[in-house]
């Protein structure tokens, strides 16, 4: 990966050099079989020659009680991360969690509104508190508020999807920066 000047003068808590390359894993665990299926363990979609590459990394993830959050929780686990992941569905993601301790991985729940700064430091708080420090935030929480098309969508909804979907993210990178800060490998993805 190649970075400009600017952009690395931005990012120096970060050595490009060392950053785990979490595109070609989370990608490779849905096309192995095609979909994710919920019978279908995300151990059995790696399989052993891929673990381990994340031992020891701690990874925060938003929006993990379904869907992609949710494969990312138990694909970092299964390659060896510490997983503090949230949502605001709470039981869907309990059971994601149960599911991932059940199969030997590290991972906890914790009910996160990215819309309330509160509850961005709570799950922050609980990730560096409980493992030490942060390395890898996924800003994965995005969608529409409101009416589903654009020209339809007031001020007020088009406003509240922005801050959804580009806010929120920006918001969160710079509360979990500071906590990044000297961490070898330190990664963030939007």
């Amino acid at each position: 990966m190649v970075i400009s000047g600017a952009a690395r003068r931005s990012f120096k808590f970060i050595d490009v050099s060392d950053m785990v390359p979490l595109a070609p894993i989370i990608m490779r665990t849905i096309l192995a079989k095609g979909t994710v299926s919920a019978n279908l363990s995300v151990w059995e979609y790696l399989g052993d020659e891929n673990m381990g590459r994340l031992e020891g990394k701690v990874a925060l993830i938003t929006g993990g009680a379904q869907g992609q959050g949710a494969v990312e929780a138990k694909t970092f686990a299964a390659e060896g991360a510490n997983v503090v992941f949230g949502d605001i569905l709470d039981a869907a993601g309990e059971a994601v969690a149960a599911e991932i301790q059940a199969s030997g991985g590290n991972a906890h729940y914790r009910h996160l509104d990215v819309t309330d700064e509160a509850d961005w430091q709570t799950a922050i708080g609980f990730a560096t508190e409980r493992f030490g420090g942060l390395d890898i935030l996924i800003n994965n929480v995005g969608g529409n508020v409101g009416a589903r098309k654009f020209m339809e969508s007031s001020d007020q909804e088009w406003l509240a999807t922005f801050d959804l979907n580009v806010h929120v993210a920006v918001r969160m990178t710079r509360l979990a920066v500071p906590h990044m800060r000297g961490r070898r490998g330190a990664a963030v993805v939007h």
